[in-house]
């Protein structure tokens, strides 16, 4: 099968390489959290266990972390990636001097080796719980390195100004997900 275009004809990189378009869904979340039953109605799906830091985002501190096996016996080539991420942070000042937390979701194909920006740095003054929503299309990552746990995600977070007693909360929600379009 081709594309038509002005008549020229673009042929699909299957029919150049023989490989088939792949895609398998990833929700990070499902692998940190236990195997109780399903308690939530489908408005209020659970997060993962609440962490806390004083740390500034630039020391990476990490909030919650992720990893999967994309069981295919060879490198995966990504051909692009949907992401749909949901967490809630919030910033405790404890009488520091601090006026912001900061977090965002990242993402790693081989093995936390090198880290990519997933989401944006959303930054909260809010000291109650703020929901967060990242979603798009992209392509992070061009490959995923053979291996168990090559696939890693993290949300990192921290306090704006690192005043030793400020806090940053961070939780994501199970229902966050990736779809990875890929060749074999």
């Amino acid at each position: 099968m081709s594309l038509k275009f002005h008549g020229l004809s673009t042929p699909f990189p299957s029919e150049i390489t023989g490989q088939a378009l792949n895609e398998v869904i990833v929700y990070p979340a499902g692998i940190t959290l236990g195997t109780a039953a399903i308690a939530d109605n489908g408005t209020d799906p659970a997060y993962t266990s609440s962490h806390t830091t004083t740390a500034n985002i630039s020391a990476n501190t990490v909030g919650w972390t992720a990893s999967a096996t994309i069981s295919v016996p060879i490198l995966v080539n990504v051909v692009s990636l949907f992401a749909e991420f949901e967490w809630q942070s919030r910033f405790n000042a404890n009488g520091g001097g601090g006026a912001s937390s900061q977090s965002k979701v990242q993402i790693s194909g081989n093995a936390g080796t090198t880290w990519v920006d997933l989401t944006d740095v959303f930054t909260n003054t809010a000291t109650s719980l703020t929901t967060q929503i990242r979603a798009g299309t992209g392509k992070w990552l061009s490959q995923i390195s053979q291996g168990t746990n090559q696939l890693q995600f993290r949300l990192i977070h921290g306090v704006g100004s690192n005043d030793g007693t400020s806090q940053s909360i961070v939780q994501v929600r199970s229902t966050s997900y990736i779809r990875i379009g890929h060749y074999k």
